[in-house]
């Protein structure tokens, strides 16, 4: 079902989003591009129901993305030097956070594309990232 329903508990609303993009399975005679954008759909709901963040913290921690970027600035106000060395920290971070979310979106969409027709591919890929290949 598309859309949020605003009365319903946000919790459970967002929880239930959740469930409706991890448990999207491609149909078997659904077309790749098709189950793209029902994927597409529950992602873009999910996105209105709260974000993906809830995957965030924890990859975060195991050092999928590293907050503290070098950033240097050349100006001889410090002031100068520290506020656009902090603007440019925010634009890294942002930039990693939309590149980890995208990165959870695809493989969520690999992991729930039709087995029977695309199940080679994907244990291809899941062998390469066992042996620290990111394809």
């Amino acid at each position: 079902s598309a859309g949020i329903n605003r009365k319903k508990n946000e919790v459970q609303a967002y929880v239930n989003k959740l469930r409706d993009v991890v448990l999207l399975i491609q149909k078997p005679d659904e077309s790749l591009d098709a189950f793209q954008k029902r994927f597409r759909s529950a992602a873009q709901t999910l996105e209105l129901a709260g974000g993906i963040e809830l995957f965030l913290p924890m990859l975060k921690t195991i050092g999928v993305l590293d907050y503290s970027p070098t950033v240097t600035i050349v100006d001889s106000d410090k002031t100068v030097q520290d506020n656009r060395r902090e603007e440019m920290r925010k634009v890294i971070k942002q930039a990693r956070d939309k590149a980890l979310k995208e990165r959870v979106m695809a493989i969520l969409f690999l992991q729930n594309v039709d087995r029977a027709r695309y199940g080679r591919k994907y244990d291809e890929i899941d062998e390469a990232s066992e042996l620290g290949r990111d394809e």
